[in-house]
């Protein structure tokens, strides 16, 4: 893939999204002026952490910015549970050091590490772990 691609990419995502450059810098902390210099082609090299956070703010993976992998949605996907990861993660540090009161539908540990086990499986083979979980659960 061609940096011609990847500003492609960025363009398109931030059409997609209907994200400016001003608020695509608000979320990247990257400055506007070298957003717009990303896009149009004037810098031809991005650095990989700027990468990261686009990647990030546009709601993909770095990897499908770069045009290591075609499949936006499968992206999106893994994003979604690694951001949702992330925050369980998060919350559950917070609860560690100010333990709350034991509240009904938080989550546990063992919960928290299923998702981010789970996040580590291949798509093709998520359903049939689903699958299983889902008959063990019904012989209770």
């Amino acid at each position: 893939m061609t940096m011609d691609d990847i500003q492609k990419r960025i363009r398109a995502l931030m059409d997609e999204l209907n994200m400016s450059y001003g608020e695509l810098s608000d979320k990247t902390k990257i400055p506007k002026s070298a957003l717009q210099r990303y896009v149009t082609g004037t810098t031809i090299k991005i650095p990989i952490d700027r990468v990261e956070s686009i990647a990030k703010s546009l709601e993909v993976t770095p990897e499908y910015l770069m045009g290591w992998d075609s499949d936006p949605n499968q992206q999106l996907q893994q994003a979604i549970i690694q951001t949702r990861a992330e925050e369980l993660r998060k919350q559950y540090e917070a609860q560690q050091k100010n333990p709350p009161a034991e509240a009904e539908g938080e989550l546990k540990d063992y919960q928290i590490r299923a998702l981010e086990a789970l996040n580590r499986v291949p798509d093709d083979k998520k359903d049939i772990l689903l699958d299983l979980l889902e008959t063990y659960a019904k012989e209770k």
